[in-house]
């Protein structure tokens, strides 16, 4: 008897004098009293009549809400389906042919069928009175049963299975609460819930029936919360579960009349829609069922019942607090509307404050000895979860919690629970291959994939803890020699399908210079016009006047500064303005003086403004942007550099700060509300926020930044103005660009993050180096792993930076008239398994104007990176997989190429080539050292090595089929051309053997693509000479050209040929790399050539050739090593 109770508490009402009965419990029905044997078989009756009627009414409903379709003017009552293999046979749905005949009139199912689409909805109504059931008996000789959607359409087979073999009444409730909470413990196993969506005990039934004894005033429905952590409360409120409970036929009428005022009333005030949920709640846990009822006590304890969860609730203090907000605007319509119609006695309305929840420390958060508390088996493990969450202070530290909690809940469940991490077996308790308790498959049921994973690494992670923490103590040391991590990633981890990265299109750098030309010209003339939430009334502290619509500039600078520098948006909100800084920049004297206002005692250097030392003599500080947070440490980076145009806007954002809003106070990222994981920063530091807005609304903290919500509304304002003036621009035969949402012109299409990503792609594509702009994306894992080593001087950075601010970035900037696509399609090669789909890539070309992109292996329509990857099925959405420099085009089914690519799908495809042969080397290395890890016992390292491979064997995976993707578009790319020179030529054969080609070796006026295999040396020397010739076509992360000239250089003192490759500047290196290289190919072959450069032969044993090495090298000294492509051919020659 688990969830029943008999304790319920009651209220009387001031007006009436009646007591209602109310049940506080979260958990548990309440019986309020007991029918007698007979009482109940007729209440049993009177319930089966009642689901007669319900279904009775379905069927009368329209078959269909669109009355064009097939079926349309034809009540469900007489829905039919035809018969396989004739057209002129059909048969009724729900009902037995003898009753269709019976009330249309017609001697076949098929004569009614065809009579029916000449009567009305109504006169099909009357027509179904003829045999409408009055009894169980004749529901049966009517219905097909096992043609509803829902088990048990009549609910008599659910009383003969779940209520006749009980006792009594008591019983017979508690199976049916036993029932619910069984169907929540189980909702998430979809074996368990696909069996019980095929019986007659569902909770559809349950619910019900319970409902139909609420009416009659025998029971009470648990009081349920809504934001519990209680998954029997969560699934109760359900909108698909409450609707069962709410049946003209099943309820009392008088109770939901006043759920229907508190609707009614909701809407009219345009009220939060969560009130008449908070009503429904109330009547299903009482036995109130008039206004009349009301009392304050009653009122006043379902608040003080709310609290009590809001205080436990899991969720944000926005979302928990705007519930509570709710409740509390509920509790007082209540109140109106009894004042309404009685003044006497009145209730008074109670204004609440907001529901504030108490924040919990770290340490309250880490505190798992509730589950210790229930079940003591727990206690080692709650301590060890404790101690592992504690352990270590940074951004995931929300992620090890809530994947302790999962675990703890794992453990709950099994039979027998391990007492220590010792005891945990990986093939019984974490993957047993099959679908047992286990682990992984808690998680696989109830999380997605990518969560899964997550939590699956935190596991692996706290079993290492747990090995080096019991190992502190000796007694532990002998039993942890043969512990291995019984979580294995590679393994145990769930396939997500695509890898993880930025997906977002970027936006061209032209609409770019767009959107910043609109923000400032005419003195900030558009957004003065357009953010209407911008202006305030303030307090002119130079006048000290006070001044109503006062505009605040705030938002306009922060996005023009996010135009500029590609920061994330909570870095751009929290940058400082220098106001507590004991120096502080002055923009007329173009100087840091000291600070004469400085706020605050404190000594700090904070500001956005710094000056930083350029690092190269000669040369003196700059003036230079300090970003006060970062994604991944403590700390922020400076970037040193700042536009003209920026200082500008800068110089007017702390003019007006110092005009209208002089005294702020600090503020960090907790003013900001719920942060987005992609948005989250490590720091908790405060500052004096640059572009803080007095202008919000509902708040009275002037010091705050700009919110998120502003941003995103400014942001597409600007998108749908800037989208006008460049259309305008475009003649009328040009595709017009789109940068805000259809049916939503002040929406932009592109989210604020998406100005990060156009950034940094905008400094790419105009030459920046990867090493430059890596100061602009410090916390993107990639490139700070890939250029970890790379750290250029200030000055550099400010030449590179200065130099792309005055170049063109004309690499998109091109126009498209689509008869002239329709033109060239034949020339180009797309994926052919999707030719024959709706939406084309040549489609996606044609609507994307504006943000299409010309590469030098091909053509991005500017389709979504999240719907083009290739898929099995053809099925839509599917994200394109991502590799180590952004998304595989190749295997994205909007992806355009051709012959005219060739070039740079051969050079792209050697590059990855190369990648290929590299990562293989790589975990050769890492399987040899598993080897002598496992040799020496080291379990750490072992598992942590095993990690490592699993990673890279999957990278190595994701290559290879782009690799396969690379050769499909190539092959046909040199037929498209084979064909066209064949055509040219006159002397084409139809049958004749293309070969698959990679890079040319002909000598012909023609280029003739040819396919062989290669060494890694001639891999390794095409690229480079690719790069002194094309330089363009090369990847910035690509190692080639480094490579090879470490080779020549080892080469040449390997056999005492002096430095002198290293007296030479980088172009002049280039060339003497590749001609030498070009050399010792020709002279001994590829494969010797590469035992040369490795050591392995010495020149010696080629006298010939290492007396026309010595005597060039000599010769050049002379020369200061000018080199000359001759000499190289002659020796070659010989």
């Amino acid at each position: 008897m688990d969830y029943i109770t008999n304790e319920f508490e009651e209220y009387t009402s001031p007006l009436t004098g009646e007591v209602i009965k109310f049940n506080p419990s979260s958990r548990a029905f309440c019986i309020l009293k007991t029918p007698t044997k007979e009482e109940f078989n007729e209440l049993l009756q009177e319930y089966v009549n009642a689901k007669i009627q319900i279904t009775w009414r379905e069927l009368l409903e329209p078959l269909n809400k669109d009355l064009s379709k097939i079926n349309g003017d034809r009540i469900r009552l007489f829905a039919a389906t035809k018969a396989s293999g004739s057209d002129k046979k059909f048969m009724p749905t729900y009902i037995f042919a003898d009753s269709y005949t019976k009330a249309i009139g017609e001697e076949t199912s098929y004569q009614c069928h065809l009579k029916v689409e000449s009567f009305s909805i109504e006169e099909q109504k009357k027509l179904a009175e003829a045999i409408k059931p009055n009894s169980l008996e004749e529901a049966k000789s009517l219905f097909k049963e096992g043609s509803f959607h829902h088990n048990d359409a009549l609910g008599y087979r659910f009383i003969d299975e779940v209520i006749k073999p009980q006792d009594n009444f008591t019983e017979a409730v508690n199976a049916m609460a036993s029932l619910l909470n069984e169907v929540v413990a189980d909702s998430g196993i979809k074996s368990k819930r696909f069996r019980l969506q095929h019986s007659n005990k569902t909770p559809r039934n349950t619910l019900e029936l319970l409902s139909f004894l609420h009416a009659k005033g025998y029971v009470l429905f648990p009081y349920v919360r809504k934001l519990s952590e209680d998954p029997f409360e969560y699934w109760m409120l359900h909108k698909n579960n409450v609707r069962h409970c709410e049946y003209p036929e099943l309820v009392n009428p008088d109770a939901y009349e006043f759920v229907d005022r508190i609707h009614q009333a909701s809407e009219a005030s345009r009220a939060n829609k969560r009130l008449g949920s908070n009503a429904k709640t109330m009547v299903k846990a009482s036995t109130f069922t008039r206004i009349e009822q009301i009392s304050d006590e009653l009122l006043d304890r379902q608040v003080e019942l709310y609290e009590e969860n809001y205080q436990t609730s899991s969720s944000s203090e926005t979302t928990t607090r705007t519930n509570g907000s709710a409740f509390n605007a509920y509790t007082n319509m209540c109140r109106d509307i009894f004042n309404s119609k009685h003044n006497n006695p009145a209730l008074k309305l109670k204004h609440r404050k907001y529901m504030r929840k108490t924040k919990k420390t770290i340490y309250e958060l880490a505190d798992f000895s509730l589950y210790s508390d229930k079940l003591p088996e727990l206690k080692i493990w709650t301590e060890l979860l404790s101690q592992y969450c504690l352990s270590i202070n940074d951004t995931q530290f929300q992620l090890r919690i809530s994947s302790a909690r999962y675990f703890l809940d794992w453990l709950s469940g099994l039979e027998h629970i391990p007492q220590s991490p010792l005891e945990i077996v990986r093939t019984i308790h974490v993957n047993d291959y099959a679908e047992g308790n286990t682990l992984r498959n808690h998680l696989k049921n109830r999380y997605s994939l990518k969560a899964s994973n997550r939590h699956l690494s935190m596991y692996r992670q706290f079993f290492d803890f747990c090995h080096d923490t019991l190992y502190k103590n000796p007694d532990n040391r002998e039993s942890l020699s043969t512990f291995v991590n019984p979580v294995d990633t590679k393994w145990d981890r769930f396939a997500e399908g695509s890898s993880p990265g930025s997906k977002r299109t970027p936006i061209e750098s032209r609409i770019m210079n767009e959107i910043r030309n609109l923000i400032i010209e005419d003195d900030y003339a558009f957004p003065k016009k357009a953010f209407s939430f911008s202006y305030v009334h303030l307090t002119n502290h130079e006048t000290g006047e006070y001044e109503h619509n006062v505009f605040c500039p705030s938002v306009a600078n922060l996005l023009y500064f996010m135009l500029w520098i590609p920061i994330r948006k909570i870095q751009a909100q929290l940058l400082d303005s220098g106001e507590g800084d004991d120096f502080i920049y002055d923009f007329d004297l173009e100087k840091f003086v000291k600070n004469e206002n400085k706020i605050g005692n404190e000594k700090r250097q904070e500001g956005l403004l710094q000056t930083l030392p350029s690092g190269v003599l000669g040369i003196t500080d700059v003036l230079g942007l300090h970003i006060t947070t970062n994604k991944t440490s403590d700390d922020g980076y400076d970037i040193p550099w700042v536009c003209d145009e920026l200082l500008a806007s800068l110089k007017n954002q702390y003019q007006w700060l110092r005009k209208y809003s002089p005294y702020p106070e600090r503020r960090g990222k907790d003013s900001l509300g719920k942060l987005l994981t992609e948005e989250s920063i490590m720091t908790d530091k405060t500052f004096y926020c640059l572009f803080r807005d007095p202008s919000q609304q509902r708040s009275d903290d002037q010091s705050k930044p700009v919110a998120t919500h502003i941003i995103t509304k400014a942001w597409g304002l600007l998108c749908n103005e800037a989208e006008k003036r460049i259309n305008r621009k475009l003649p009328e035969t040009h595709r017009k660009i789109s940068l805000t949402k259809e049916g939503a012109p002040t929406e932009s299409r592109y989210d604020i993050h998406t100005l990060r990503v156009s950034g940094i792609t905008d400094l790419l594509d105009k030459g920046v180096p990867l090493g430059i702009v890596q100061k602009f994306v410090a916390g993107h894992k990639t490139y700070m792993m890939t250029l970890h080593y790379d750290n250029p001087s200030h000055a550099k950075v400010r030449e590179y930076l200065e130099a792309a601010r005055t170049k063109d970035s004309n690499v998109s900037d091109f126009e498209f008239i689509e008869s002239e696509i329709d033109q060239v399609i034949e020339h180009f090669v797309t994926n052919q398994a999707y030719a024959n789909n709706k939406y084309t890539a040549f489609d996606a070309l044609k609507k994307n104007a504006g943000i299409v992109s010309i590469k030098l292996s091909g053509i991005c329509p500017g389709a979504s990176c999240e719907e083009g990857g290739l898929d099995p099925y053809k099925k839509t959405g599917v994200p394109v997989p991502v590799g180590d420099r952004g998304p595989s085009c190749p295997q994205c089914r909007f992806w355009i190429t051709g012959p005219m690519f060739l070039l740079g799908q051969v050079v792209e495809g050697n590059q990855l080539i190369r990648k290929i042969k590299k990562k293989v080397i790589a975990i050769d290395k890492i399987r040899e050292s598993i080897i002598d890890a496992e040799d020496n016992g080291n379990t750490q390292l072992y598992n942590k090595l095993s990690g490592r491979e699993e990673r890279e064997l999957r990278i190595l995976s994701n290559m290879l089929t782009e690799w396969s993707e690379r050769m499909k578009f190539y092959e046909a790319s040199v037929r498209k051309l084979d064909a066209w020179i064949a055509y040219k030529d006159k002397n084409h054969e139809e049958n004749s053997s293309l070969p698959i080609s990679m890079f040319s070796k002909s000598t012909e006026e023609e280029i003739r693509y040819g396919f062989s295999q290669s060494s890694n040396l001639e891999l390794t020397h095409f690229l480079s000479t690719v790069s002194e010739f094309l330089p363009e076509f090369i990847d910035s992360d690509d190692t080639s050209v480094p490579d090879l000239e470490q080779a020549i250089a080892r080469f040449m003192a390997m056999n005492n040929l002096g430095d002198i490759l290293f007296k030479l500047n980088d172009e002049q290196r280039l060339q003497a790399t590749n001609l030498m290289t070009d050399a010792l190919i020709s002279n001994v072959g590829a494969e010797c050539a590469e035992n040369l450069l490795n050591g392995d032969v010495a020149l010696s044993e080629f006298p010939e050739l290492s007396r026309q090495v010595i005597e060039l090298v000599s010769k050049s000294e002379e020369k200061i090593f000018r080199l000359d492509a001759n000499t190289f051919e002659s020796i070659g020659s010989n």
